[in-house]
């Protein structure tokens, strides 16, 4: 089927964080969420990635950077972008998505 072939288009939803969370580590390298914001449950699963879509504007309301990582809980999962880039490359989702890890 060509919807399982290599060549096929991969999908990539977006997901948001909702509560940042107040249990910050020193150094940390992603932004913290309590909560998140998910797509509805049968586009999920059809979903080969997902990436976080959390934008920080500076204190003159311009965007400048993006977190690479989120963290919601125990897991580590990718931006936007990195989802994106990804999906391009046909990389296996590289962070803990256990319900979008049928992209390859």
């Amino acid at each position: 089927m060509a919807r399982e072939s290599d060549a096929r288009t991969r999908t990539v939803l977006a997901q948001a964080g909702v509560q940042l969370s107040s249990n910050v580590k020193g150094g940390a390298h992603s932004i913290r969420f309590d909560d998140t914001l998910d797509p509805v449950q049968t586009l999920s699963d059809a979903a080969d990635y997902v990436g976080y879509v959390n934008t920080f504007p500076d204190i003159d309301g311009k965007i400048r950077r993006q977190p690479s990582l989120v963290e919601v809980g125990s897991e580590t999962r990718l931006s936007f972008s990195l989802a994106v880039y990804d999906a391009f490359l046909r990389i296996t989702c590289r962070c803990d998505q256990s319900s979008h890890s049928n992209a390859g």
